[in-house]
């Protein structure tokens, strides 16, 4: 089976991939939009088996992020590569989307998610899910606070040295916040083999 004829209404290519700053540990991140969710968990499953990480959504969904504001939407209007498009529905999305002035509430809404990170136990399997949680949260911080200023950045090396450039981390912790993508990885493997 092709999979463009899925019965599906849009997919888009998106991140490091297109930045072209991937390395062993990215990951392939394809967009997938429809307005049924059978026909999106089915593509998903089939995405998946090819190496992608699908993010599916009904074009509600979507549609509700982009009148919020949501920065994902300017993700893929600056990084994607829209592969499938029926009647250009995505395109058109994307090109009317604009960013709100404030992300202040989501930023205070992720620092409530690091707490969570506060009192776990540490076995190997809880210190990679504190480590994943963490670097999706500073990620996240970063592009909020990024936003707030009107620069909008997507790439986790780029951000963090965004955030150094700005003065709103040293040096030393653009550098350790650069290896806690590696050690998320490394502990995600480490539980994989237990």
């Amino acid at each position: 089976m092709n999979w463009l004829d899925l019965n599906i209404d849009a997919v888009a290519l998106y991140g490091s991939q297109l930045r072209t700053d991937f390395d062993n540990i990215s990951d392939r991140d394809l967009l997938v939009v429809g307005s049924d969710i059978n026909d999106l968990i089915n593509a998903k499953e089939i995405f998946e088996r090819l190496g992608f990480s699908c993010g599916v959504y009904t074009w509600d969904r979507l549609s509700r992020m982009a009148n919020n504001g949501a920065l994902f939407l300017q993700h893929l209007k600056q990084e994607s590569c829209v592969v499938k498009d029926a009647n250009g529905r995505l395109q058109t999305l994307l090109s009317s989307f604009q960013p709100k002035g404030n992300y202040e509430r989501e930023i205070e809404a992720t620092k409530n998610i690091i707490a969570l990170t506060e009192n776990i136990s540490h076995s190997n399997v809880a210190t990679g899910w504190v480590l994943d949680v963490l670097a999706v949260a500073v990620r996240n911080i970063a592009i909020l606070k990024l936003a707030n200023t009107g620069r909008y950045i997507f790439g986790y090396a780029e951000l963090l040295d965004a955030l150094e450039s700005t003065d709103h981390i040293s040096k030393e912790a653009c550098w350790k916040l650069k290896y806690l993508r590696r050690w998320k990885s490394y502990c995600q493997m480490l539980c994989m083999e237990h």
